[in-house]
């Protein structure tokens, strides 16, 4: 649901500065906002997006089919300052998800935490690094189960798409 938008000095004229500011409910929970400043010619983009309390269920529709996992229940909420520029990008900020259970194929509890925090995070393009300089894990637990034909159920959750997703 969107709650505000603002734009203003929109062109495709080199050196003009658009100015965007959103304001997005998802679900009707939680509240993503989005401030940001763009030239168009040459793309340059200058954001700030924070999300506070986001339901992850509402997430799932996201995640690719052949990673085998859904997401019971958790939520995210985030502040991250975004640079777009050359064909490169830049992501510093924090990321916390609380409650967070995700199923693996069988519908059985694979990875469940209390609170994950990442609170000095950085990602970069141009070098392709990722770096996480403060982690916190709060009662994090994770179960191996072998189902029926004798595969562990991590051998099921495809990293593929996480790659596709930062550009390393």
């Amino acid at each position: 649901l969107l709650d505000t938008a603002e734009i203003t000095n929109l062109s495709s004229e080199a050196q003009q500065k658009a100015e965007l500011k959103l304001s997005i409910i998802p679900d009707n929970e939680g509240v993503v906002n989005l401030q940001a400043s763009a030239y168009m010619d040459p793309l340059v983009i200058d954001s700030e997006i924070s999300a506070q309390e986001i339901n992850l269920i509402s997430s799932q529709a996201w995640l690719p089919n052949d990673i085998y996992m859904t997401i019971k229940q958790g939520t995210l909420s985030l502040n991250q300052n975004f640079k777009w520029s050359n064909d490169h990008y830049k992501s510093v900020g924090w990321i916390n998800v609380t409650n967070l259970n995700l199923l693996d194929q069988d519908n059985q509890t694979f990875f469940k935490v209390n609170e994950l925090k990442l609170s000095d995070n950085n990602i970069d393009s141009f070098s392709k690094t990722i770096t996480l300089n403060n982690i916190l894990l709060d009662k994090a637990e994770g179960n191996l189960s072998i189902s029926t034909d004798n595969q562990l159920n991590i051998n099921k959750i495809k990293l593929d798409c996480l790659y596709v997703f930062i550009g390393i």
